[in-house]
């Protein structure tokens, strides 16, 4: 289950080089946003994926998550940023972005079915394209920055340090052999989600090609950056 797209709209969906997508992404109420996340993530509807002697451990390890995030948003009703409900906006937004724009495969936040019940290590987001590849990613907000180095810099260190195959491991209840076989092969992709401010879409664009840590990608196979206006 994503963010239903009525509540948001996207204001670019273009590549920008060989292999590279740009979305921004622009909520319409804040409220309305916390409310629609809240009710994904609570939604837990991917359980039904697993297999039926996994599913009440994946739904303890998710309601943990849940309610931290419940807390956080004060159930939805909270209209405040603070570093922890703008990073869940930023990478539940990215995703389902991707989900809704691409219809790519829908996977839950890492931070629902992984071990640690938030900020997990590793990767965040993940979802799989219709080439079989995962696509993993990481999202950053930085309250009134365009936090897309933070984000580019923690995805070619978690590559470095092969976050990326140790994370498949938490895939492989998701049906999705071929794509997990592909990506212990290296053939995987990447996703950059970030906040952004008022920044023109062409200042934006030029300043992440210019970005050094998004020029030491791997770029040849699919990168996605998601910006998403969240001040």
């Amino acid at each position: 289950m994503t963010v239903d797209s009525n509540s948001y709209n996207i204001k670019i969906n273009k590549i920008i080089e060989p292999n590279v997508r740009l979305i921004r992404v622009q909520p319409y109420d804040l409220k309305i946003t916390l409310g629609y996340i809240l009710t994904t993530l609570s939604s837990m509807c991917w359980i039904g994926q697993m297999s039926e002697v996994l599913r009440e451990g994946y739904r303890i390890r998710a309601q943990s998550t849940i309610d931290k995030l419940s807390s956080d948003f004060n159930n939805g009703m909270n209209t405040g940023i603070i570093s922890s409900t703008g990073e869940y906006i930023v990478s539940e937004l990215t995703r389902s972005s991707i989900v809704n724009e691409l219809d790519y495969m829908d996977i839950p936040l890492g931070e629902l079915f992984k071990q640690k019940a938030s900020g997990n290590p590793g990767f965040d987001i993940f979802t799989v394209n219709k080439n079989e590849q995962i696509l993993f990613g990481e999202a950053k907000y930085v309250a009134n920055e365009n936090a897309y180095n933070d984000a580019l810099e923690q995805i070619n260190r978690f590559i470095r340090e092969k976050r990326d195959l140790s994370d498949i491991i938490d895939l492989e209840h998701f049906n999705i052999g071929n794509a997990i076989r592909n990506a212990s092969n290296g053939n995987r992709g990447f996703i950059a989600g970030f906040s952004s401010t008022k920044i023109s879409d062409a200042i934006l664009e030029q300043h992440i090609k210019n970005n050094a840590e998004y020029k030491a990608l791997p770029k040849d196979k699919e990168i996605i950056c998601v910006a998403v206006d969240v001040r």
